[in-house]
């Protein structure tokens, strides 16, 4: 389990970027994402969803780089479950804007497009689990960082002979 002291500084370090990089709060990417939808005077159903993936593009990003930065300072001690334990945070912390973010593109793509609004929830699912995809890797890649050179070693692999 992550210590009190290392999660807090992750999920700090997580809420100050968020504000910086204007997702939180959600007027920030509300706006950003409305300004490049645009095509003259007319909102832009593609604009939008192009707009809505880069902010989803912009969370997993935000998250995931707070939380190597908190990591790569502070270099804490790997332990079984310490992957687990950092994307147990991630979800965390990216889910919560992720709801904004959904909440304001289903609404949004709603009242500006043709389109059945099973097919926005779709779409933006698939949008959301290819980020989620891509950071959790990232995630993983960090947790093993961490680790000593002889824990990445299988103990039950048998060695190649030597010729």
């Amino acid at each position: 389990m992550l210590s009190n002291l290392l999660q807090s500084l992750l999920k700090e370090q997580v809420e100050v970027n968020l504000k910086i990089h204007g997702i939180q709060p959600a007027r920030s990417f509300e706006q950003r994402a409305l300004s490049k939808s645009f095509g003259g005077d007319t909102l832009q159903p593609a604009r939008l969803a192009a707009a809505t993936a880069e902010e989803i593009e912009r969370l997993g990003n935000v998250v995931f780089d707070s939380m190597k930065k908190v990591i790569t300072t502070v270099n804490p001690p790997s332990y079984n479950g310490f992957a687990d334990d950092l994307l147990a945070l991630f979800e965390g912390e990216f889910n919560g804007p992720l709801s904004q973010i959904r909440s304001f593109a289903l609404q949004s793509l709603g009242r500006i497009s043709s389109s059945n609004p099973v097919s926005h929830e779709e779409w933006f699912a698939a949008k959301a689990d290819l980020t989620r995809a891509a950071r959790t890797i990232d995630v993983k890649l960090l947790a093993a960082s961490m680790m000593k050179p002889d824990d990445l070693i299988d103990p039950t692999a048998r060695p190649s002979e030597v010729q």
